[in-house]
């Protein structure tokens, strides 16, 4: 890495990242991009699993959001197939909520018409039709609802696949690479890589696409932009309805959540607070889990969860465009910021995963603009975001009985997508981290296999198996960690 002098190099392996790194390297240019965890490892795999417009966004009159995001949530459906699929939602009214079932039905007309064709307008429900698509749904006050289309995603698969077109396409990417110093003389910057000794890279110019993380690279930048980070709290709870998602208000503040079906079970979410901690020491609060308890609770009388069904969580934060002017992180703009500072460092801000491909476009375009490069337009518009790598390793037995996994999965994760710990298997190349049994039942099994590829000795294989187990949330007594019984929502 010492040698080469890059067009680019990214710091941030998260999926802006990412899509700036495949963006870049398929029109040619010269592309590093450096991430101190994992990738995906902050809030790009901590998402509502949703390639989705913002039906929400509609009340803060953001048109433009919600049609870029239409947009690019069509292109996902179309160049991802495999990895983003269509999901129906199912919005229910009730009397004295507002806004009112009349403006629901106006706003999703409005939705209908910003969308590219690539999904059903929108159907008006009667109260009984709610009731039958949800039989255990509050009835008190039920007034009706309204069916749409949105998208449903695999996050963490999105993050690697493209990573891995960038490869494809020339690109050098590194995980556990943190950059520690940014310099910049003679027109070129040069990234200090932490290490033993340190690592020096250059590079034409710098992406700083660190999300939540951008503080701490922007406190030596000249811009008054901030990152104002907002903590999104997802819960796993047993499945409510395999195919159809809902939006609800909750009652506490009448902000909108989701309840939406996800690998058999559902998925709960999302909190929308303020966080002005270190972004890497992220914990679940026990008043965040009530919040989304209580809102479900209100919706679901006679299932009434409580905190001992919660089989999983998960926290990311969204990297807000600090707004003084606004309060309510609830109603700060997802809108993105791309600003180039006179250093050649380029800082990504704010942003929705669904328009991750728009907004590396836009960056890759403005950098060429600036710098005055010459490389062809973008071709991510048209170009399949497909898996052609997988074709190395010969098929096995699965790891266990309760995952479709094989042991041939976990030797392509380590050998082709980087994976390094059980954490990146168990969290960012599956999503096993987050099901019923948590991945305890095979955890040896695939430490063995970790162990035989990366030359782990018997210590070090311990240690990871320690560490996944302590990562769990809720936590397992790792003495007594056995198969949980596969449950569901029944009523009570």
């Amino acid at each position: 890495m010492n040698n080469p002098v890059y067009d680019i190099a990214i710091i941030g392996g998260g999926i802006n990242g990412a899509a700036i790194a495949r963006d870049a390297s398929l029109r040619g240019l010269k592309v590093i991009l450096l991430e101190k965890e994992d990738f995906g490892n902050g809030a790009s795999t901590k998402t509502s699993k949703l390639a989705h417009g913002g039906v929400r966004y509609l009340q803060n009159l953001e048109f433009g959001l919600v049609r870029s995001a239409l947009r690019e949530r069509s292109l996902l459906l179309q160049n991802a197939p495999g990895l983003v699929r269509r999901l129906p939602f199912i919005f229910p009214r009730y009397t004295g909520q507002r806004p009112a079932l009349w403006m629901v039905k106006i706003g999703l007309s409005i939705y209908d018409l910003l969308n590219q064709k690539d999904a059903p307008t929108h159907e008006n429900l009667e109260a009984e039709e709610v009731i039958k698509l949800f039989p255990d749904i509050n009835r008190f006050d039920l007034v009706g609802g309204c069916l749409y289309w949105d998208a449903e995603m695999d996050d963490n698969r999105l993050v690697i696949e493209t990573l891995l077109s960038a490869e494809r396409s020339g690109a050098v990417i590194h995980n556990y690479s943190k950059v520690t110093e940014i310099t910049y003389h003679n027109d070129l910057s040069e990234v200090t890589i932490e290490g033993t000794p340190p690592h020096h890279i250059k590079a034409r110019s710098v992406v700083n696409a660190t999300g939540a993380w951008s503080n701490q690279f922007l406190e030596k930048s000249p811009t008054r932009l901030r990152v104002y980070p907002s903590r999104g709290v997802h819960l796993v709870i047993p499945q409510v309805h395999p195919s159809y998602a809902l939006i609800l208000e909750a009652p506490q503040d009448r902000r909108l959540f989701f309840l939406i079906p996800w690998n058999g079970l559902s998925l709960l979410g999302t909190t929308d607070l303020p966080h002005s901690g270190n972004p890497d020491a992220l914990t679940i609060t026990q008043p965040e889990e009530d919040y989304l308890l209580e809102a479900f609770n209100a919706y679901f009388p006679t299932k009434q969860l409580e905190r001992s069904d919660i089989i999983s969580a998960f926290i990311g934060l969204r990297p807000l465009v600090k707004n003084r002017a606004v309060n309510n992180v609830s109603l700060i703009s997802r809108e993105h910021v791309i600003e180039i500072s006179r250093n050649h460092v380029v800082t990504i801000l704010g942003g929705k995963f669904t328009t991750h491909r728009q907004i590396a476009e836009e960056v890759v375009d403005q950098m060429i603009h600036q710098f005055k490069w010459k490389f062809p337009a973008s071709s991510t518009s048209y170009t399949p975001l497909c898996d052609a790598s997988k074709t190395q390793v010969k098929r096995a037995q699965p790891i266990c009985l309760l995952h479709a996994h094989t042991e041939a999965d976990v030797i392509h994760a380590i050998r082709v997508e980087k994976a390094q710990t059980l954490s990146d298997w168990y969290y960012r190349r599956t999503s096993i981290a987050y099901s019923e049994c948590r991945g305890i039942p095979c955890v040896r099994t695939v430490a063995q296999i970790f162990a035989r590829e990366l030359n782990w000795k018997d210590s070090k294989k311990e240690r990871e198996i320690r560490h996944y187990l302590d990562s769990l949330y809720p936590p397992v007594n790792q003495e007594t960690a056995q198969t949980p019984q596969v449950t569901s929502i029944s009523s009570r």
